[in-house]
């Protein structure tokens, strides 16, 4: 399976997802692109200190979306990747319709709370001050209109199956 991820920051999640894919933890799958809207993000950095092929892409002045005027752009080179799967590690843009159709049911959004809880920037500082005992990670099936919640045994076994 072909891996694409996408990502903003500083990389803390791709740097655990090419570990384990490294460690073969994941199955057959191999992060073949890292792609960043941030020219001098971590997650950048991360694949090029493991030999995989990293892409900045110009995502437009919007802050919190990939422009219109910039989409087809990102969509034209992801596909030349081929990818099976396109990992949302630390993104911060929102997905528009025309790239979300391109991927239809191949995207996922990794997110470092429990949602709906601490949505958005920041949860784990949030989830900290509101002192919470206890949190997890959410990962959602990314589409229009609604995110597809997995839990964690679910996500492995649909994880295992997009590996096999």
């Amino acid at each position: 399976m072909k891996v694409v991820i996408l990502g903003s920051g500083k990389g803390t999640n791709t740097h655990v997802l090419i570990e384990a894919f490294k460690q073969n933890q994941l199955g057959e799958a191999k992060v073949v692109a890292v792609f960043s809207d941030v020219l001098e993000s971590g997650v950048l950095k991360i694949a090029e200190e493991n030999q995989i092929p990293k892409f900045f892409l110009e995502a437009g002045s919007v802050k919190h979306r990939i422009c219109e005027d910039h989409e087809q752009n990102w969509i034209e080179s992801i596909q030349q990747h081929k990818p099976d799967l396109i990992i949302l590690a630390g993104f911060m843009r929102v997905l528009g319709k025309s790239f979300l159709s391109a991927f239809k049911n191949r995207i996922i959004n990794l997110h470092p709370s429990l949602l709906p809880s601490f949505k958005g920037l920041n949860a784990v500082k949030r989830a900290f001050e509101y002192a919470i005992e206890q949190d997890r990670s959410s990962v959602t099936l990314v589409h229009k209109g609604n995110n597809m919640k997995f839990t964690e045994g679910a996500f492995r076994d649909w994880g295992y199956e997009l590996c096999r």
